[in-house]
């Protein structure tokens, strides 16, 4: 698949699958990866794609609450 870039600010949103090689240049701090076929969400830090932990985090401690 063709990755897509969906915003033209300094944070950008792509989209792809997860066997795509995801950019690496001109990609701006906090920009996000999304694999359409696995729905893993990764955040551009410090030069490298993280997976994005957020809201697995907030559903963790939402069930914390319960």
């Amino acid at each position: 698949m063709t990755i897509s870039r969906i915003n033209m600010n300094s944070k950008h949103e792509f989209v792809g699958h997860s066997g795509d090689v995801k950019p690496l240049t001109g990609v701006g701090a906090g920009s996000q990866f999304t694999e359409l076929d696995t729905g893993a969400v990764y955040i551009w830090n410090n030069g490298t794609w993280e997976i994005d932990l957020r809201l697995i985090h907030a559903i963790s401690e939402a069930i914390k609450q319960t």
